[in-house]
């Protein structure tokens, strides 16, 4: 599991998706995240941050739920 930084609180985010879409200047790489605040974002692919802090225990039990 991936995670990155929230655009609006910093806290560690899900990547729930990534999907790619057309554009006029080439595709365009986007991700669906989720943070532990509740916040759900779709930022551009090159515009977020990687975490790098320790993952909280509560997220890394719903991301292993999830992937089941």
């Amino acid at each position: 599991m991936t995670y990155v930084r929230c655009p609006e609180c910093e806290l560690p985010a899900t990547i729930i998706d990534r999907f790619t879409l057309s554009s006029t200047g080439g595709p365009a790489e986007f991700l669906k995240i989720r943070c532990l605040a509740g916040h759900w974002f779709t930022p551009w692919a090159e515009d977020v941050e990687p975490w790098s802090g320790p993952v909280p225990q509560r997220m890394a039990a719903q991301a292993a739920e999830a992937a089941r």
